[in-house]
């Protein structure tokens, strides 16, 4: 059995399903706690449309917020990554955009960074160097950017300022799928 496997376990949290850390030596900073939800009996409206609940019109909390809302205020079913739900979950409208936002950064940019990516080190806005770009991974946790081929210890990525990923259409040496980000600390 490999390390990742024994690092993790199955919840069921009142939300649903949930693959998280045994440790949070292990967690992702990218993580969100589940929220605290708002009890039923404090609200007796809609948070968003002020809809009043009764028999047909039900609360539905949002599990992303924790908040309360009536079901048409309430209605997407999204991933939510960011909380480790495996199967998709009911997102409030408000959350929405945040949320689908944050599925792009999960289901591109973070494959992009734990596959490896050229980079620049930029270090108080001062290109370190322009003609050595650098290869890195984000760590299987996401705690940190490992460099290959340059002897750079494991940058912690709280340490991290900016982040851009782009395509490089300039770059000749690299494949028209690479992609070349900037990074400063």
């Amino acid at each position: 059995m490999s390390k990742e496997n024994t690092t993790k376990k199955l919840i069921r949290s009142k939300s649903g399903l949930r693959i998280v850390a045994v440790d949070d030596n292990y967690k992702s900073p990218f993580l969100l706690c589940e929220p605290q939800w708002i009890p039923d009996k404090e609200a007796p409206i809609c948070t968003r449309c002020g809809i009043k609940f009764n028999f047909t019109t039900r609360r539905h909390h949002c599990r992303r917020c924790g908040q309360i809302y009536c079901s048409t205020c309430c209605d997407h079913k999204l991933e939510l990554p960011r909380m480790c739900f495996i199967d998709p979950v009911r997102i409030c409208q408000n959350c929405t955009p945040a949320t689908l936002e944050e599925n792009k950064f999960f289901d591109q940019q973070i494959k992009t960074l734990t596959n490896g990516a050229t980079f620049m080190l930029e270090n108080n806005q001062m290109i370190l160097s322009t003609t050595d770009l650098l290869q890195c991974k984000l760590s299987p946790d996401h705690r940190h950017l490992m460099f290959d081929g340059v002897k750079l210890a494991p940058l912690d990525i709280n340490t991290i300022t900016a982040l851009r990923v782009d395509k490089d259409p300039i770059n000749a040496d690299l494949d028209e799928d690479d992609e070349l980000g900037e990074l400063s600390i």
